[in-house]
């Protein structure tokens, strides 16, 4: 499928940057300035923006000229160096490198970072993870492929003497030129809190499918106790684009009691008709409990996993890293 793309810079002076060209497979010219980072979103950019289709591109930085290839899939940064001798060097740009990052941890060639925004900017935050090591482009048939890498399974806890007492809402930030979630806080966060991300890159989290006919209130759905206390369709404010207007919206809404230190989390759904568009995760840690939104739900339930996310997060394959959350970012 060949995505629209976007080609944009930073905004620096001719002096300062190389001017580039970039050309497709036909040698038709599709874009050209004094930018050293090309931007390849999801989805198109501004109506004044270039648009790109995947494919292969020529890069020309004065007498300098190489290929790359930009794949259909997620997002991505592009960082152009200056070619001081031989061929322009391109690779994946961070994220996190931007000035909107407010704190950062690494370990094990990855980047935890938060900055504001989110699903709610003013009462919640961004979480990006970067993979810092593997930016380099991959040769494939002889043509450099920059590639994004996105974790298969992830979970994220607010660590504190005390959990917060209200609900975490928490959901994915799609389209973002890294892996990205939006976490939203009830109120500022406690006095020294930090926060941990557990994440897989190729395994699933470990977890049950359950019927639709197991689905009952009280019904036990797994082998550790969590318990299904409703399931229903019910009036939520809810956005359907993280940081958009909020309204009221019918969401199918799963409210599970889990035991303690144990917590899990529905990952998937199957319904009958059109699968739901959103999802969003409310988890009250304080009262072992969460509830799983799922918006638009016009059809029927057939069936749901349910993760184990203890079980994932005690797995000694399970990767972590945790980074301080400053005040700055909840007001």
């Amino acid at each position: 499928t060949q995505r629209r793309q976007l080609v944009d810079g930073l905004a620096e002076s001719l002096a300062s940057r190389p001017r580039y060209a970039l050309f497709d497979r036909a040698g038709a010219g599709v874009a050209e300035g004094p930018r050293d980072r090309l931007v390849r979103p999801r989805e198109a950019g501004p109506d004044d923006a270039e648009r790109l289709k995947a494919g292969d591109y020529r890069v020309v930085v004065g007498e300098a000229t190489a290929w790359v290839r930009l794949p259909a899939g997620p997002t991505l940064i592009l960082d152009l160096s200056r070619p001081d001798s031989g061929k322009p060097s391109l690779r994946r740009g961070l994220l996190s490198d931007g000035p909107a990052a407010i704190d950062r941890a690494e370990a094990g060639g990855w980047r935890l970072a938060t900055a504001p925004g989110g699903p709610r900017p003013g009462s919640g935050f961004e979480v990006i993870l970067e993979d810092t090591a593997r930016r380099e482009a991959r040769l494939a048939g002889g043509v450099p492929v920059v590639e994004q890498f996105t974790p298969r399974a992830s979970w994220l806890e607010v660590l504190a003497a005390e959990p917060p007492a209200r609900a975490l809402e928490l959901r994915s930030l799609p389209g973002r030129a890294a892996p990205s979630w939006g976490l939203v806080l009830s109120g500022p966060p406690p006095a020294g809190a930090r926060l941990k991300l557990w994440w897989s890159e190729t395994a699933p989290m470990p977890g049950v499918e359950v019927p639709a006919s197991r689905l009952s209130p009280g019904a036990t759905l797994d082998g550790s106790g969590t318990i299904l206390e409703s399931i229903g369709i019910e009036p939520h404010e809810v956005a359907d684009t993280p940081g958009g207007p909020r309204s009221m919206t019918d969401c199918l809404a799963i409210r599970l009691r889990h035991a303690p230190g144990r917590p899990v989390l529905v990952d998937r759904v199957e319904l009958s008709g059109l699968p739901a568009a959103h999802t969003e995760q409310r988890i009250y840690a304080a009262a072992d409990r969460v509830t799983a939104l799922y918006w638009p739900a016009s059809s029927e339930l057939k069936s749901l996993r349910l993760a184990d996310v203890g079980a994932f997060r005690d797995d000694p394959k399970t990767r972590s890293i945790e980074v301080k959350i400053d005040p700055r970012l909840v007001r």
